[in-house]
């Protein structure tokens, strides 16, 4: 009950998702600074509690599985096999998305397409990224 009454106190998804990203882009500011204090990897861990909290309240959005895995590709040293389980999971979710665009496109009429083409060309090329991402750990 106690944990009910914790949860319900959270702040809205979204603000906790640009919590994390902000908590992201000061770790890797800190980081380009060349400071040698643990502040850079306070923010790392605090956005994956920030982001393992989005995760349980929903693991359907594929944002959140990339910054997760953004998020331990950032440790020092890289958390590498979190980082990909998590990259892969935004991966197999992108590539559903794709499948399900293509096929709206193919039932769309002349006015829906472009849109959708769009959108099918935003999602390859978030997905060439993360193949990217993934080679190179």
């Amino acid at each position: 009950l106690l944990e009910l009454e914790s949860v319900q106190r959270l702040p809205g998804f979204e603000f906790r998702c640009q919590t994390a990203k902000l908590l992201l882009e000061c770790s890797g500011v800190l980081q380009d600074a060349g400071n040698e204090d643990t502040r850079a990897e306070i923010c790392i861990m605090a956005a994956i509690d920030v982001l393992g909290s989005l995760l349980a309240e929903n693991d359907e959005v594929v944002e959140i599985w990339l910054l997760v895995g953004d998020a331990f590709a950032a440790t020092q040293p890289p958390t590498v096999d979190a980082a990909i389980h998590h990259w892969e999971r935004a991966l197999a979710m992108l590539a559903t998305v794709k499948t399900s665009i293509e096929q709206e496109a193919f039932e769309a009429d002349d006015n829906e397409e472009d849109e959708l083409q769009k959108q099918l060309e935003e999602v390859t090329c978030q997905m060439e990224d993360l193949g990217t991402k993934i080679e190179e750990m």
